[in-house]
């Protein structure tokens, strides 16, 4: 449950990512996707600078408000949001449990839909996780193969105009 002040934080937040938003940099980064990506237009650097400082005000908090402020971001369908919530979580990494996991697969099943979100959240949050926790997920495989189908070397090659480098002569 979100209370009034992780609200405002969330507020405080989302009006920082709009206010460092560029029109030019929103229209460039749509090009690295092949699905229609609703962001704001923020460089991902700045996004993780901002992702930063707002943890700040929130690492205090326990696990399970850090996840519902997440859970809260991730909701949004915005990448700029999917990368804070992506940060935060794995800004906690020293307190994950087994039972965390059932938060990271809702996660991925409810609301990673791009390859961008994808690889933020299980190359920091649930690989670290699995490293931590690997003989409690025997059935990762699965829901892994199930979630993650996102064709990166179309949208890589998409983003680049390039076509299928396979096809060039060496």
């Amino acid at each position: 449950m979100i209370r009034k002040l992780e609200t405002m934080e969330l507020h405080k937040l989302r009006r920082e990512l709009k206010q460092n938003s560029d029109p030019q940099t929103r229209e460039s980064g749509q090009r690295f996707f092949k699905e229609e990506v609703r962001l704001y237009g923020v460089k991902t650097a700045t996004a993780h600078r901002i992702s930063k400082s707002h943890f700040q005000h929130i690492k205090d908090k326990t696990k399970t408000e850090i996840f519902d402020l997440c859970e809260e971001l991730w909701k949004s369908g915005i990448l700029e949001e999917t990368f804070v919530a992506c940060n935060w979580s794995y800004y906690i990494r020293e307190l994950y449990e087994p039972g965390d996991f059932k938060i990271f697969e809702k996660w991925v099943g409810n609301y990673v839909t791009n390859w961008a979100s994808c690889d933020t959240l299980c190359n920091h949050t649930i690989g670290t996780f699995l490293d931590m926790h690997l003989p409690f997920c025997p059935a990762q495989k699965q829901i892994f193969d199930a979630a993650f189908t996102f064709d990166y070397e179309s949208d890589y090659n998409k983003s680049r105009d390039i076509g299928d480098p396979r096809s060039y002569d060496e």
